[in-house]
């Protein structure tokens, strides 16, 4: 299991190399961390679970090294006999995956905003005009928390509420490999958005970098079961020009799941589809 040295190896990588927009979770607990004997400047986070070595997205390391990388974390894998799988995975680490002879499954689309590009002027978003509108006439308003400056034990109390509340209501519990939590006792590099009404929690996001692309990935979203109307509008476009003015270049909610899109063989492809079915 890695040591904090791991963590801090790991974290200089993804401040070189983090590419994909879920990269910053390898920082969590429970991940391992292999690092090349051959010299490759990078990190792989992955689990392992039921004889599956599940890396987390992207080998994080200059793109030139993605084939040599993912061939020793294979090679390894294959001496501890673990099955090996990355997921998710950007465009550019697929087809070197398939040059690998890794079975590839599309589950996914991620859109990505050009942040130098954001407005939502124009007939199309005419409905979320007045909806972020009604939200502020109603009192609401966006507020950036930053707890390593200042904590506030009646927000985060609040922020835990509703991180409880959305899990009760999921019912499964988060995907701890793939999806980040508030952290808010170890905050690192997050940054936390909020919808607050008389002094109260409506909703707030976490977001994380993408380092290598002057990104931001807005990686949770919790908000009462009944929110206010308006509460999410608000939230996304505030956050969007909140992130624009800091200078961010692009921005991510992550991916949307697609049904019945599979680049190799559908009957395998439909096995894996009845697992999630049956999983989510």
């Amino acid at each position: 299991m890695p040591h904090d040295n791991d963590r801090d190896r790991a974290l200089v990588a993804l401040k070189r190399y983090g590419y994909q927009s879920q990269c910053y979770s390898i920082l969590r607990e429970g991940k391992r961390y292999f690092f090349s004997q051959r010299g490759i400047d990078g990190v792989i986070a992955y689990i392992v679970h039921a004889r599956v070595a599940l890396a987390s997205g992207d080998p994080v390391c200059a793109p030139d090294d993605i084939w040599e990388f993912a061939d020793e974390f294979r090679q390894f894998c294959k001496k501890h006999r673990w099955n090996c799988c990355f997921h998710p995975v950007t465009e550019r680490c697929k087809e070197v995956l398939k040059g690998l002879g890794f079975g590839i499954m599309k589950t996914g689309e991620e859109p990505i905003i050009d942040l130098n590009k954001l407005s939502w002027a124009g007939g199309k978003f005419k409905d979320l005009r007045r909806d972020t509108r009604r939200a502020k006439d109603k009192g609401m308003s966006v507020v950036e928390y930053c707890p390593l400056e200042e904590r506030r034990p009646d927000w985060e109390a609040q922020m835990n509420e509703l991180s409880r509340i959305w899990a009760k209501s999921k019912g499964s519990g988060e995907l701890a490999s793939l999806i980040d939590a508030p952290s808010l006792d170890n905050p690192g590099e997050r940054r936390y958005l909020l919808v607050t009404k008389d002094n109260k929690v409506e909703a707030f996001i976490a977001c994380t970098p993408i380092y290598a692309r002057n990104g931001i990935y807005i990686d949770i979203m919790r908000r009462k079961e009944k929110p206010l109307t308006g509460t999410a509008q608000l939230l996304i476009t505030e956050a969007l020009q909140f992130f624009k003015q800091q200078g961010y270049a692009i921005a991510t909610m992550g991916t949307v799941p697609l049904a019945n899109e599979y680049v190799d063989d559908p009957d395998q492809a439909r096995i894996v589809e009845l697992a999630l079915d049956f999983t989510f």
